[in-house]
């Protein structure tokens, strides 16, 4: 990939259209903004929470954030990509009967995996005792339920927002 895209510079003239840099600025920038804050939001609280306690406190929080990214990963990211689309083109004026139907469904199979994954990660915490992990470490076991409550509760922000674009287009 590297031999192809040296050769495709040598065999291009590069030049600068000034007229596209506006809708360039305009489009990209905020998908830039939204990418980068994202970023900061998923992993900034650990930057904080440095701030105020010790390496072992971050080290617990930061074995319930990836057992709650758990939920994450499998139930609200794919979630958000299928529904945005489904969402916006089901969208009526008067009828937002699916989204009901679906902030029900997924506020009660979402709060059954929340559970599910905070009593998974007991089991597995305590399973890694026996393989050298510390005893501190299920300590952290108590965070992992607020943890994928907050992740849920994220889930539940994409049916609000894709009810709110819609309202704008």
């Amino acid at each position: 990939a590297i031999w192809i895209s040296l050769l495709m510079l040598i065999r291009i003239r590069l030049r600068v259209n000034l007229r596209l840099l506006k809708p360039l600025l305009r489009f990209g920038l905020p998908l830039t903004i939204v990418g980068l804050s994202g970023t900061f939001l998923n992993a900034g609280d650990r930057f904080i929470l440095k701030l105020f306690t010790a390496y072992d406190e971050m080290g617990l929080y930061e074995w319930a954030a990836r057992m709650s990214g758990v939920l994450n990963l499998f139930v609200v990211q794919s979630f958000q990509l299928a529904f945005t689309v489904i969402g916006l083109k089901t969208i009526r004026e008067d009828d937002t009967s699916l989204h009901r139907k679906v902030f029900r469904h997924y506020a009660v199979l979402g709060g059954w995996a929340a559970l599910g994954v905070a009593v998974l990660s007991q089991e597995l915490t305590t399973g890694l005792r026996f393989v050298g992990a510390d005893e501190a470490y299920l300590r952290s076991v108590s965070l992992v339920w607020p943890l994928a409550n907050g992740v849920l509760i994220y889930g539940l922000c994409v049916i609000f927002n894709t009810l709110l674009y819609s309202a704008s287009q």
